[in-house]
């Protein structure tokens, strides 16, 4: 039996990472396990994950023994995949709308997302249906499909709503640098951390209405200039999507900072980040923006006291890689048990 994960090449990225982490996982516990990358750029494996136990394949093998695992963002082998496995890695239900939106329905687009209805609107005028589009009910239907996987309890939400069968756990973990030692001796500044990449045009508001504090983009940044700004800072603010249980909010929390998020995809499940949604948590309207503030202020002036309320936060996320070894783990074992009852 062998494992072929789908991942596009020369992409260093939460969800990239997640990709080749699975098959390093498989790999250490003896399985056979492949990357096959796709797309323009080199097929190496980045610096960035060559810590990892990969093993790199051109193609797959499609026989009856071996598996396919597809993220939502690129279902296209489902096309061609005839004999082998077939899981699905649902790590952003956002992926599936951009990739695959003009087979989905316009009324259920208009829905998730205004602006992209506008444009996939033009589209449908001006084009025909891409035959290597699947939709939902395509999806659900599929025979060959045995796990669909999800990263998040967002994503689990979204198949259970859409009737997808046989769902399996299999979220990530930050890397160990990023965990926060009390004992050393970096002193924490009055400083608020954001992402200009992730939900920037609200931040933006609360950056103009707020002068006098010390707010730090993380942009043209390496990762260990990240993970120092993060040890420095005590506030990380994400206004963004989160499509998924996102990186950098993990990594700001176990870094000692204070997260405070919006409400939209997962930030909005309280599994996905289980902070105290009444002080931390805040829908992205202008009139929220005094509040925002004030808790900020709040942060910043009792920040030894209030970390505390993050430290179940923390405890979920150390303990991520556990359960994603053990997912890992149990998926790999069922299409063992599997292949040896046939």
């Amino acid at each position: 039996m062998k494992f072929f994960v789908y991942c596009p090449s020369g992409v260093v990225t939460g969800g990239a990472e997640l990709l080749h982490q699975f098959v390093s996982v498989l790999n250490d516990f003896g399985y056979n396990a492949f990357i096959v990358y796709y797309g323009e750029s080199s097929r190496s494996i980045p610096s960035a994950y060559e810590k990892y136990n990969l093993h790199l394949s051109e193609e797959i093998e499609d026989a009856e023994d071996n598996v396919v695992v597809l993220y939502e963002g690129y279902f296209l082998p489902l096309s061609f995949i005839e004999n082998a496995k077939i899981v699905l890695w649902w790590l952003s239900v956002d992926n599936f709308y951009y990739c695959q939106s003009d087979s989905i329905s316009l009324f259920d687009l208009y829905k998730f997302n205004k602006k992209l209805f506008l444009k996939e609107l033009v589209k449908f005028f001006l084009r025909r249906r891409n035959p290597h589009i699947f939709s939902l009910k395509d999806l659900v239907n599929d025979k060959r499909i045995v796990f669909n996987a999800y990263q998040s309890e967002y994503a689990k939400s979204f198949l259970v709503q859409h009737n997808f069968k046989n769902l399996h756990s299999l979220k990530d973990y930050i890397n160990d640098d990023f965990f926060y030692n009390d004992k050393t001796n970096i002193k924490k500044e009055n400083c608020i951390v954001y992402n200009p990449k992730k939900g920037y045009q609200f931040t933006k508001k609360l950056i103009s209405k707020s002068p006098y504090l010390n707010w730090i983009p993380i942009e043209k940044m390496t990762r260990d200039q990240v993970k120092d700004l993060l040890r420095r800072a005590k506030i990380y603010v994400d206004f963004g999507y989160h499509p998924g249980k996102d990186r950098i909010p993990r990594e700001a929390a176990m870094s000692g900072c204070c997260v405070i998020t919006g409400k939209q995809g997962s930030a909005g499940v309280y599994e996905d980040i289980p902070i105290d949604e009444q002080k931390y948590k805040f829908a992205q309207k202008r009139r929220n923006i005094k509040e925002i503030l004030k808790a900020i202020s709040e942060i910043l002036k009792n920040y030894e006291y209030v970390v505390e309320d993050f430290s179940f936060y923390r405890k979920k996320i150390a303990s991520e890689k556990k359960e994603f070894i053990e997912d890992c783990k149990s998926l790999a074992y069922f299409f063992t048990k599997k292949i040896e009852k046939s």
